[in-house]
């Protein structure tokens, strides 16, 4: 079995389980918090998120795709992370009275003190977890996901239950980052030498700033709802709107999370070889979109039912949320691992520019429809999608050099599927007695998404049925070796 595919069942199998631990802490705290205890702490969260992304200064991107890594190159940059995150730490306590003020929202600042504590630590784990991404030993990395998502989601079910409020959730994130850098420290290599050194600071900081800069319009643009809408309306419906925005970003941890890290050190790879990075860029959008828009699809029948599962009969009103986020999804997921390629090659420019467009774009959009129902502003920001698009196809151009008609292949087989599974169910809930229960119906739409998803993939000619069928003949290859050895 190839490395790349290796890694690939190592990521996603490690983000599989941080999932199902991820879920099971969402549908017990949506149950034992409400709305507006979830709501104060996903402000605070989204205001702390800036710091946590100016922390990581592109530090472990630059380690990725740094062609010359020396000992002296990593001790820099350990030395910047650690000034970094305690200066921001710093920094937020001194703040955190004035967000309180600003949102007119006390608990903020116990909160960020909280919050304050994962930056004095994460230092001590992040290099290890860069230099174990870029050789690819995602085993040892699922260990550490798996370990954090435990540890987060214990403590934060345990406090909450004990009514701990919005502080079970800080208390969990705390011990998640503790619990990621203990274990990363274990697999830290033994050669790795954590002493300062700046004799490599200024290319750590001539590559970091600009990714440092991305990550702050990047969270600006995620976090602008949070933080108009929970200034202009209040956290409510902040976390009605973050609610609706968590089913999607639930698919992407299935897929999109999982496999970027993989992705980014092949591309890296790819890069320091001089290697074609054409196709591979076509290959990988073309199998994320055949899921992206079969998920969309599959939502625009099952949100209220998804939506029942994940956070009980209390949060119905994020479903006319969704179902308009399906179309911002599906579009969204054109070239969804563009800023991944680009971080893989090293252009922090191009990265930086993309940000601040897509950043400044949707935060008019939320200024300007801040005040309105969030069915409105749902409805507005489907032209962000738009807007990412034609920034990104300026770059496919000249990269790249992909065309039109690579753009027309590469959607063809995924338009077919998410077409064929929105009229296969529409066929089937019609045909539907209304007296059978909604779980059932549920049950039905599942396997008939999963029934069509499956069978096109392997009647049409696409790189995921290539991928299917080399995995399987690897896994067939190393079954009959192990009888072999058996014998």
């Amino acid at each position: 079995m190839s490395v790349v595919i290796q890694s690939i069942f190592y990521a996603m199998g490690g983000r599989y389980i941080a999932l199902v631990i991820q879920l099971a802490s969402v549908m017990v705290v949506a149950r034992l918090l409400s709305p507006e205890e979830i709501g104060i702490y996903s402000i605070s969260a989204s205001l702390f998120g800036f710091l946590l992304l100016i922390r990581d200064f592109g530090i472990g991107s630059y380690l990725i795709q740094e062609k010359n890594l020396t000992q002296d190159v990593i001790a820099s940059a350990f030395t910047m992370s650690l000034a970094l995150c305690w200066s921001l730490a710093l920094f937020a306590f001194i703040v955190k009275p004035h967000l309180a003020s600003f949102y007119n929202i006390p608990a903020m600042e116990i909160i960020i003190s909280f919050l304050c504590v994962n930056l004095l630590i994460i230092p001590f784990g992040s290099i290890t977890l860069s230099l174990l991404k870029r050789e690819m030993k995602f085993d040892r990395i699922i260990v550490v996901d798996v370990g954090a998502g435990i540890a987060n989601t214990v403590v934060t079910i345990v406090s909450a239950y004990n009514g701990q409020s919005y502080l079970s959730l800080a208390y969990g994130s705390l011990a998640g980052t503790i619990a990621t850098v203990c274990i990363a420290m274990f697999f830290r290599p033994k050669n790795l030498k954590y002493l300062p050194n700046i004799g490599e600071i200024r290319s750590v900081a001539s590559f970091g700033w600009k990714i440092s800069g991305s990550n702050v319009f990047t969270q600006l643009q995620s976090s602008s709802p949070d933080l108009v809408v929970g200034k202009l309306q209040g956290p409510v419906e902040a976390v009605y709107f973050n609610k609706a925005i968590s089913v999607f970003k639930l698919f992407d941890q299935i897929f999109q999370n999982a496999l970027r890290p993989v992705y980014q050190s092949y591309m890296a790879g790819k890069n320091r070889r001089g290697a074609d990075l054409k196709l591979p860029v076509l290959r990988a959008s073309s199998i994320y979109l055949m899921l992206a828009w079969a998920f969309a699809s599959f939502m625009q029948f099952n949100s209220t039912a998804v939506v029942l599962i994940l956070f009980g009969d209390n949060w119905l009103d994020v479903v006319p949320l969704i179902e308009v986020m399906c179309l911002s999804h599906a579009l969204n997921s054109l070239f969804a691992f563009h800023t991944t390629t680009l971080l893989g090659l090293g252009k922090a420019n191009r990265v930086l520019r993309m940000s601040i467009i897509l950043a400044l774009a949707q935060f008019v959009v939320i200024i300007a429809y801040g005040r309105f129902d969030l069915i409105y502003i749902v409805t507005a920001l489907i032209s962000i999608s738009f807007v990412r698009f034609l920034t990104i196809r300026n770059d496919l151009i000249s990269l790249f050099g992909i065309t039109v008609k690579d753009l027309f292949g590469m959607v063809k087989v995924p338009f077919v599927i998410s077409v064929s599974i929105y009229g296969a169910n529409t066929v089937a809930l019609n045909l539907v007695n209304d007296q059978i229960s909604g779980i059932f119906v549920f049950l039905l739409s599942v396997s008939i998404t999963a029934a069509v998803l499956i069978g096109l993939t392997f009647i049409l000619d696409n790189p995921l049925r290539d991928v299917a069928i080399e995995t399987l003949k690897a896994l067939f290859r190393k079954r009959c070796e192990l009888r072999r050895k058996r014998i």
